[in-house]
């Protein structure tokens, strides 16, 4: 305890709230075992190849309204979209990040990507 004293920025009120959650924390963290980074999911290729598709579309759009691609919609969504290759409005309408704007605004250009 009397080494968080020694810490920049670390108050004595601090250290007497969390002082010994703090190093109960970093007692456990020295002993965990490293973590190991997660496997890389490698997606199916035609999976990767309806992604890039997506991908190149959401950039151009982006590029034409002056907003960062994940305005457009979220990578996360176009990966869903991808994996799933819905083919109706009403399919689309299951994907959690894709809501009922976009639904709107992109749903039937998206759906014509995910033809091809």
């Amino acid at each position: 305890m009397n080494e968080l004293r020694g810490i920049p920025g670390m108050t004595a009120g601090q250290i007497r709230r969390h002082g010994v959650a703090l190093v109960e924390a970093v007692r456990r963290g020295a002993e965990a075992q490293p973590l190991r980074p997660p496997r890389p999911v490698h997606e199916p290729d035609d999976v990767r190849e309806r992604y890039e598709r997506l991908r190149n579309w959401r950039k151009s759009k982006a590029a034409v309204r002056g907003v960062e691609s994940d305005v457009i919609i979220p990578r996360e969504a176009l990966w869903e979209m991808a994996r799933r290759t819905p083919r109706t409005i009403e399919e689309l309408a299951t994907l959690e990040q894709l809501g009922p704007w976009r639904r709107e605004a992109y749903g039937h250009e998206l759906l014509d990507i995910l033809r091809k």
